[in-house]
């Protein structure tokens, strides 16, 4: 992308979206890159003026913009709903997304948690890395362990109910040299990324997504390797069906 997202202003809540309005040949250049008709039967363009965000709002909270504060809480609920549509103007997701309302939960937050808790214990018993080390290693080895842990969630959150298989280059993060260097350094990134390409004004820092058009197995086949290595293997649909493409239209 070469622009960067919107943040609106919404009365007592947090808005902001992208709408895929400037680079519209992606998806014909993906699919021709990959051998593929974009016209094709049954193949429709999802990217353009595709618009996704999120809208965040609070019992007792008010502000709007990039702040919403309140005071005298002991406790707060926090709603974030999240929408994506293919638009023609962004003033219909503002207005849909109003409308989307999360079903109220009876559950307690420690009750939710549990829930949690029990789904992400049932995919370690799929399979789980965790090393232990001791002295000046053992740092090192949470740090593997950490990793190994955020690559599988990324792969995980992608992958499971996707329309479209994992992007290699930095998949849901950016591709960006300084995020890419200083993945492990927040500090040194932001600092980093500001410093040469003043981020937050371009766009070219957190919400870059310069993914590039096509898919290449070179690359693709890393966090796809991750998934088989760790029985995952709820996420390869949207994968095989896209590179199922080619064959089912006659082509190789």
């Amino acid at each position: 992308m070469t622009h960067p997202d919107t943040i609106a202003t919404t009365k007592d809540k947090l808005t902001w979206y992208h709408w895929n309005h400037i680079n519209t040949t992606y998806y014909n250049d993906t699919m021709k890159g990959q051998g593929v008709d974009p016209a094709c039967p049954g193949c429709t363009d999802m990217f353009t003026h595709r618009a996704f965000g999120a809208q965040v709002s609070a019992t007792g909270l008010s502000g709007g913009g990039l702040t919403l504060s309140g005071t005298g809480l002991s406790s707060v609920d926090v709603q974030i709903t999240q929408l994506t549509m293919v638009v023609d103007d962004p003033s219909t997701w503002l207005s849909e997304v109003a409308k989307v309302t999360p079903a109220p939960s009876t559950a307690s937050a420690d009750a939710l948690g549990k829930e949690t808790a029990t789904s992400w214990s049932e995919i370690s018993e799929r399979s789980y890395i965790e090393l232990s080390g001791s002295g000046a290693n053992a740092a090192t080895a949470k740090k593997i362990t950490d990793h190994v842990n955020w690559d599988r969630y990324l792969s995980l959150i992608q992958g499971r109910v996707a329309f479209a298989p994992i992007k290699f280059n930095g998949r849901k993060r950016i591709r960006h040299h300084f995020a890419l260097v200083h993945f492990l350094d927040l500090s040194r990134f932001l600092s980093s990324c500001a410093e040469a390409f003043n981020c937050n004004d371009t766009g070219k820092g957190w919400d870059m997504r310069g993914w590039g058009a096509d898919y290449w197995w070179q690359n693709e086949r890393q966090p796809y390797y991750n998934v088989l290595a760790q029985g995952d293997l709820d996420t390869m649909r949207s994968f095989l069906d896209f590179v199922s493409l080619p064959s089912l239209h006659g082509l190789s």
